[in-house]
């Protein structure tokens, strides 16, 4: 008797953790701050990895793809969001994806992760970035 009430309440808890997940709720808060934007897999060398800032109430502020990036978003309570993303002001692109957690979304080929430090990008890098596989990359300045 005893391994049959045990056995319940481990199915009860699992329930509980899948109804969770199933009927998670996400607003546009859920997006905030800055966030990678990468391909799935990862290929570190190449053109790949990016990143967003969002500011938890529907406007992106920030980004660093093809030169200055603004827009804004919508989060769905399943986690279901759509947007426009801006490019040097005149270019507009639509976006979307899915929240899979507070901390990870997929859009498409590409995947978003929450920055755990964004401290870490507070660094100035001077100098010239070159790689054999794909050369020069970029110039920089302090």
């Amino acid at each position: 008797m005893d391994s049959k009430v045990s056995c319940n309440h481990r199915w009860m808890v699992i329930a509980l953790l899948c109804a969770g997940v199933l009927f998670a709720q996400y607003s546009n808060s859920t997006l905030n701050g800055p966030w990678f934007l990468h391909t799935s897999p990862l290929v570190l060398h190449t053109d790949s990895v990016g990143y967003l800032v969002f500011d938890g109430n529907g406007h992106i502020t920030d980004g660093n793809m093809f030169g200055t990036v603004s827009g804004h978003y919508s989060v769905m309570p399943s986690g279901f969001f759509t947007g426009m993303l801006i490019m040097n002001s005149t270019d507009s692109f639509p976006v979307g994806g899915q929240l899979v957690s507070n901390n990870n979304a997929t859009m498409g080929t590409r995947v978003l992760e929450r920055m755990a430090n964004p401290g870490a990008l507070t660094d100035s890098l001077v100098g010239t970035l070159t790689s054999v596989p794909c050369g020069v990359k970029m110039s920089c300045s302090a």
